[in-house]
């Protein structure tokens, strides 16, 4: 019939399809997001190629990639033609005709329905689970290298008399080879047995038999290779039983053989491991026999035994064996678990010594004498003055200094090493006046200077500093002193192309810079701008015009994150610390080696046992790899990491390590020999906080080397919580310098202390040298008090200190108003068979935004004093004065202005001024109405103290707008 609706007579669009414009739109859109997708992709791996690259150690990237992906292909198509083969197999051994049941009449639709897609579906299968299989082998890159690459260490373990390397290189990758047999057989026998059952070789309901001959044989050897897998497993797991953790009364994290794992788990393992493998052999024989009778009887025999000879026979021999005799019975196989832990984390040189901690002299003059050469009491708290830096040496709102300082010896003006408290004036993004792109990547890209001080002086409250001042000046010479690197430095930054950098600002004004290190990755090539803007999601990148000739792009900028981005094979230790070498900052790092699989020593958690006081509010101080468990430890590379160019260093550190050799094995040139470490460099290197917190957690249990006492646990300490604050977290250790009762100088040390478990006064001390490159550096010393006598701990040191009646009201007055109350490190120093406990207080009053050293307490046998310098306290708590020391001389002509501003100045002058009025009226009768005009009178200068700085504060922050 004609069209009478008067419309169009074009040819009709069939509905539901789309026209061939919007098919045309849609297959464009897919390819873009595929092209999108896949230079996403290649836009990581270009990057990380050069990274690597640019800080010249794309070996380890190579290496990394070709082992990530030699694993996944090897193993994916391993996993892909195993699990293939036997979907294959089961298809082509399909009885030719199928039963008529429902079953079966409901199996045919499914069938018609899979063929003309079986070959497709065969390929998707198999490459789901060869993806699967290969991701999981890539993830063993490092048991893989360790395996092939690894050295013995030349030790054996007690039961076996197999090297330790078994253990840690060899064992790890048999166990990952198992676990993929074990999938890899599972996943087998799950799609043979669907296959077989979709094509009628298994019937669930049809009549007749329940299985065709093929499909018994078939499935049958599955089950052969499976059970032959767990007779492997058995007789891997004998060896397994030295690297086992289990609960122990004397320790909650025991390794190794107890005496029902030597003569009941043992054997049992062994028994086992030949009923498996029987069991295996009568499922192959079912090829010829064409029954499951047997190997099914023999698998629920292999059950059986499992349960009864595996479980219940052990816990009968714990039961009446070992517990009515369990010391006896246990004492051999603890005396191997104390020997292999202190081993296996370098404490088994340590000298435990007694020590009374009551003095052995009563002639006052020498103790006084000997407190002068006991130790270089460091009065300056590193991790309580970065505010007091911060304000005084700050210079401009974009530096900042972080919030732990750090301990260093550097020479003083007569030659002899001082410890010195040092921080990097480095770049503070939060700071910045205006945040804009540009500004944040382009114009403030660096910090500037050592700012450092004397640790064992003061003077008006204030560190007397001995490098200081924008440009920094002082005792450390001339040094490059831009920071591109950085512990704060946590953004990227592009550098050497047109757009100018903020260098610095003195009073001649704002001075600019272009970067010259040569570090960072070059952004001429347009494929690489267009990389990095998918790599940081900023387009601006790709397109922005102060990109240009000569820019580079910096980043993985923190010295931790390079050193583990070119090591990762190294646990980083958690405090990076600068030095000035060779007129350079470097950043030093200590990184560890480390294994899981060293027989019979006691595992750790690092991240529970490097935990204190100081990693609880500051989590950049934290070890890396928190989580790892270890049972051997070894601070066997050294690394340094310019603050200018980004060039990070590897030194060899630990000659013997096997663990390290077999690193150096798998990533050769990477690793510098310790012959290449300069001596300016090895004055700065110290023994690592990290290594010392495991060993001193080791060492609350394992001082103690004889099974016996060990059993009995009343030898066991604890490392007290830190008295100066209320975090309930453990104590830091400490550096300083100082002398143990058998040494004749002073040396550089980290020391801490213990109490006995669940007490709170004293029971050892403990002290490493941390002095590197001398001949003790690594040696523990332990000074262990005797327990018929109690001394005072750190807690209870500190609990006499606030409840002290005359010490009570005098820090009652120093929080007079809205001040606070700071402590320092309580420092333990052994004199004289006692132990003198000296701790700085510091003040934080009014609108004053920074601590200063306001007093020192000091405690020595009982006695107390609490006084303004150390040197008034030590003479207080002695009785008289040294003789040998001399009032230092007044540095104020060579101690720069407090803040180079001469209005703070002068209100800082005034303030130091009233307070010590105050103090005078205190002790004047005391004369309340003086002291109440003195308070007054610091308020009011530090109100105007601090309204100057801000006015600074605001007027600098215009000028660099």
């Amino acid at each position: 019939m004609p069209d009478r609706g008067g419309g169009p007579t074009g040819p009709r669009i069939r509905a539901g399809r789309p026209s061939r414009r919007i098919r045309a739109l849609l297959v464009t859109l897919g390819v873009l997001a595929v092209l999108g997708m896949a230079f996403t992709m290649f836009a990581g791996f270009w990057t990380d190629w050069l990274w690597y690259r640019s800080v010249h150690y794309s070996s380890v990237f190579t290496t990394t990639l070709s082992t990530k992906i030699g694993l996944f292909f090897v193993f994916g198509l391993l996993m892909a033609l195993a699990v293939g083969f036997n979907i294959w197999l089961a298809h082509r051994l399909r009885p030719p005709l199928s039963a008529m049941s429902m079953e079966q009449q409901s199996l045919d639709r499914y069938r018609m329905g899979i063929a003309p897609y079986k070959k497709w579906l065969l390929i998707a299968v198999t490459s789901l689970v060869g993806l699967i299989a290969g991701a999981s082998a890539s993830s063993q890159w490092r048991t893989w290298l360790m395996w092939v690459n690894g050295v013995p260490f030349h030790e054996k373990d007690p039961q076996f008399h197999l090297d330790v390397s078994f253990y840690a290189f060899d064992l790890p990758w048999y166990r990952f080879l198992l676990g993929f047999g074990f999938a890899a057989a599972i996943l087998c026998l799950i799609a043979a047995a669907l296959t077989h059952y979709l094509y009628g070789g298994l019937r669930v309901t049809s009549p007749g038999a329940r299985a065709t001959a093929a499909a018994t044989g078939h499935l049958s050897v599955l089950l052969g290779i499976f059970v032959a897998l767990k007779a492997v497993a058995y007789w891997l797991d004998r060896y397994g039983l030295a690297v086992k953790s289990s609960d122990f009364k004397a320790t909650d994290d025991w390794t190794g053989l107890r005496y029902v794992d030597a003569n009941a788990y043992l054997p049992a393992k062994t028994i086992l491991f030949c009923i498996a493998v029987i069991c295996a052999l009568l499922f192959f024989a079912t090829l010829w026999r064409r029954t499951w009778q047997l190997p099914v009887i023999g698998f629920g025999l292999m059950v059986l035994s499992a349960i009864l000879i595996g479980g219940l026979y052990p816990a009968i021999v714990q039961k009446f064996q070992v517990q009515p005799n369990e010391q006896a019975k246990e004492a051999p196989y603890v005396q191997k678990n104390l020997k292999a832990t202190r081993e296996a984390y370098g404490i088994d040189d340590t000298e435990v010594t007694k020590y009374d901690g009551v003095s052995t002299t009563s002639d006052k003059t020498r103790l006084r004498s000997d407190a002068n050469d006991a130790a270089s009491i460091r009065i300056l708290d590193p991790n309580i003055v970065s505010p007091t830096f911060q304000q005084l040496q700050q210079m401009k709102n974009y530096y900042g200094f972080p919030t732990n300082l750090d301990v260093d010896r550097y020479p003083a003006k007569d030659g002899k090493e001082q410890d010195t408290v040092l921080g990097l004036r480095e770049l503070n993004l939060d700071g910045i006046p205006k945040n804009n792109w540009i500004n944040d990547h382009f114009r403030y890209t660096h910090g500037y200077g050592v700012v450092a001080a004397k640790g064992t002086e003061a003077k008006d409250g204030e560190p007397v500093f001995t490098e200081y001042d924008l440009p920094s000046r002082g005792d450390l010479g001339t040094y490059q002193q831009r920071i591109y690197y950085g512990e704060k430095t946590g953004t990227y930054s592009i550098v050497g192309g047109p757009q100018k950098e903020i260098d610095y600002s003195d009073n001649d004004g704002e001075k600019t810079t272009s970067y010259e290190g040569g570090s960072g990755v070059n952004l001429d090539n347009p494929v690489n701008r267009a990389a990095y803007a998918v790599a940081f999601n900023e387009p601006q990148i790709l397109y922005s015009g102060a990109i240009g000739k000569g820019s580079r792009i910096l980043y993985n900028r923190t010295p931790k994150e390079r050193v583990e981005a070119v090591a990762p094979w190294l646990t980083i230790d958690g405090d990076a610390y600068p030095a000035v070498v060779h007129h350079r900052i470097q950043w030093i790092v200590d990184a560890y080696t480390t294994t899981n699989g060293y027989p019979y020593s006691s595992r750790t958690t690092l991240g529970d046992t490097t935990a204190d006081s100081l990693t609880a509010t500051n989590n950049s101080r934290a070890v890396v790899a928190q989580q790892n468990q270890v049972n051997y430890i070894r601070n066997s590379v050294k690394a340094t990491v310019d603050a200018y160019t980004g060039e990070v260093k590897l030194y060899e550190w630990d000659t013997k390590d096997p663990v390290l050799k077999t690193w150096m094995k798998a990533f050769p040139g990477t690793v510098q020999p310790k012959s290449a470490i300069s001596p300016e460099l090895m004055a700065h290197l110290r023994y690592p906080q990290d290594l010392f917190k495991v060993q001193r957690e080791l060492l609350t249990r394992y001082h103690v080397t004889d099974a016996e006492t060990f059993l009995t646990g009343s030898e066991v300490w604890q490392v007290p919580d830190d008295p100066t604050n209320k975090s309930g977290n453990a104590v830091p250790p400490y550096y300083l310098s100082m002398k143990m009762p058998d040494q004749k100088k002073q040396a550089f040390s980290l020391s801490t202390t213990f109490t006995p478990n669940g007490r709170d006064n004293l029971s050892a001390f403990m002290s490493v040298d941390a002095e590197a490159g001398t001949g003790d550096y690594g040696r523990i010393r332990i000074l262990k008090l005797p327990t018929s006598t109690t001394v005072d701990g750190p807690k209870q040191v500190q609990s006499k200190f606030n409840s002290e009646q005359d010490i009570a009201a005098a820090i009652k007055l120093l929080k007079g108003g809205d001040s606070d109350i700071e402590y320092g490190n309580l420092l333990t120093v052994p004199l004289d068979g006692g132990l003198l406990y000296v701790e700085p207080v510091y003040v934080r009053g009014g609108g004053l935004k920074y601590p200063l050293l306001r007093k020192v307490l000091v405690t020595y046998e009982g006695r107390t004093a609490f006084e303004n310098t150390l040197g008034a306290a030590l003479d207080k708590v002695f009785g008289t004065k040294s003789p040998t020391t001399t009032r230092p001389p007044d540095t104020g002509t060579t101690k720069p202005p407090a803040t180079g501003n001469p209005t703070v100045d002068q209100a800082l002058q005034d303030a130091q001024k009233a307070f010590d009025a105050g103090q005078q009226a205190l002790k004047d009768g005391p004369d309340w109405d003086a002291y109440a005009k003195a308070q007054k009178d610091l308020q009011e200068a530090l109100k105007r103290a601090e309204d100057a700085q801000s006015k600074a504060g605001r007027t600098g922050a215009g000028n660099q707008s």
